[in-house]
């Protein structure tokens, strides 16, 4: 029997920088500092910055 699937159940590939520093527990700027010194790997697309959910497991395992 195959595995009921849900829309609520949806867990979101990236995260737009708001998201993400909200995921994390910190400020929008912290994340942004992050970001500009490389700490953080995110992606440009278009005019939206996102932060992929394996940088963000990465990163809580990890830290800082």
């Amino acid at each position: 029997m195959p595995a009921a699937s849900s829309a609520n159940n949806h867990i979101p590939l990236t995260y737009a920088v708001p998201e993400a520093a909200k995921v994390l527990g910190v400020s929008q700027s912290f994340l942004w500092l992050r970001i500009s010194t490389g700490d953080v790997k995110a992606t440009r697309l278009g005019r939206r910055t996102l932060v992929s959910r394996v940088e963000l497991e990465r990163l809580a395992v990890e830290g800082f």
